[in-house]
């Protein structure tokens, strides 16, 4: 018997520039539907050292791909990480900076051709 193909993606979001690259599983086709497996997630910047965001796996893990399912993990990152107000940004930018990566994640790749990025405007 035959398996389904595996999608792959990996973002990496580092000096303004997004790469998808088919490098792990993170997507699985079932029913015509689509659920999120394998997901591995950290930041950098929000804590003392780059760090897992175990909540944010939990919150997208075995769900559907789908603009819900990314906004309840963009939610999960304020569960997660606790950062401190200092010179190169506030406890608050930083939350919303990170949360805001998974919601352009899920744009990428939604909508490839979409305008998410401002240079692409």
């Amino acid at each position: 018997m035959r398996r389904e193909p595996r999608r792959f993606v990996l973002a990496v979001h580092g000096g303004g520039e997004w790469k998808l690259e088919p490098v792990r599983d993170v997507v699985r086709h079932v029913d015509c539907a689509v659920v999120i497996e394998g997901v591995r997630t950290g930041f950098g910047g929000l804590a003392a050292t780059p760090k897992r965001a175990r909540g944010v796996e939990e919150a997208l893990r075995g769900q559907p791909f789908a603009q819900e399912t990314f906004e309840a993990a963009a939610d999960a990152v304020r569960k997660d990480f606790q950062p401190i107000d200092d010179w190169r940004g506030t406890a608050a930018y930083r939350l919303t900076a990170a949360a805001n990566l998974l919601r352009r994640l899920y744009w990428r790749i939604a909508e490839p051709g979409r305008a998410v990025e401002v240079e692409a405007l």
